[in-house]
């Protein structure tokens, strides 16, 4: 928070294996790198799985930056005109699980 304003937010939940941050948004790089750490504080040991959107520079240095390793990736896919998405918010996608 900022001035009373959300600056951004993260939500780890318990996954097979591990923990998963869905979603992480932030309004920039810094704020997002220190959600993810935060993300990371509270699940210490444990893995912790964050998909990120590969147009979105920020996630990627981010996770370059903590040397995270790639598991896999996939396509979004839309039928008909894509959603009007501010992306370079999103560091962490929502899930992958929906539907």
């Amino acid at each position: 928070m900022q001035d009373d304003q959300l600056k951004g937010f993260a939500i780890i939940r318990k996954a097979d294996s591990g923990y998963k941050v869905c979603p992480l948004f932030a309004d920039d790089e810094t704020i997002a790198k220190e959600l993810y750490k935060a993300c990371l504080n509270s699940v210490m040991g444990e893995p912790l799985y964050l998909d990120i959107p590969e147009i979105n520079q920020g996630a990627i240095n981010i996770i370059k930056e903590f040397d995270a390793k790639y598991i896999f990736e996939c396509a979004r896919m839309y039928y008909g005109k894509a959603p009007n998405i501010n992306t370079i918010k999103v560091f962490g996608i929502t899930t992958f699980e929906l539907g």
